[in-house]
């Protein structure tokens, strides 16, 4: 950037940008994937901030469709239109979080036109940050990850304290 741009080429680098590093990670998951013999359904992605965004663009971007995706604070750039996939996505937004609060109908309205299941939660006493009120969802979305019937093959990683 040069100081020189529009509004609209901001926005047109953000939307970019987000796409870029989308696939970039999506990239390095299917790598794991493969040498794990695991599949895009055995993987839930979860981000705070910036990385709520990418989590949820990677989750639209993917070919195969992540089992399920938890964005902590984060907001989409721009319009998202025909994405590749639809995993449900749950949004977590701090009640302090005013500017955010004021965007999620849009964002939410906007995630259901493209046939995404999207539901969201509004954290008491909860600002732009991880506390207590967050790390429950955080739990639950790796417990429900790991309550498939199919026990993952041995060679994964395990992400539980046996």
């Amino acid at each position: 950037l040069n100081g020189q741009e529009t509004e609209d080429e901001i926005m047109q680098l953000l939307e970019e940008s987000q796409y870029e590093a989308s696939d970039a990670l999506n990239n390095l998951i299917q790598t794991q994937l493969n040498q794990y013999g695991l599949t895009e359904s055995d993987v839930s992605l979860y981000g705070f901030s910036a990385g709520g965004a990418l989590a949820m663009v990677a989750g639209m971007r993917d070919e195969n469709e992540y089992a399920k995706v938890l964005n902590h604070s984060g907001v989409l750039f721009g319009p998202y239109e025909n994405p590749t996939s639809t995993p449900p996505i749950k949004i977590l937004i701090g009640d302090r979080e005013t500017n955010l609060i004021q965007g999620l109908s849009v964002m939410v309205e906007a995630l259901q036109a493209e046939g995404i299941d999207v539901t969201y939660e509004i954290l008491e006493n909860t600002g732009h940050e991880v506390n207590e009120n967050v790390l429950p969802h955080f739990r639950n979305l790796i417990d429900e990850l790991v309550a498939d019937d199919d026990p993952a093959p041995s060679s994964a990683p395990s992400i539980i304290p046996n």
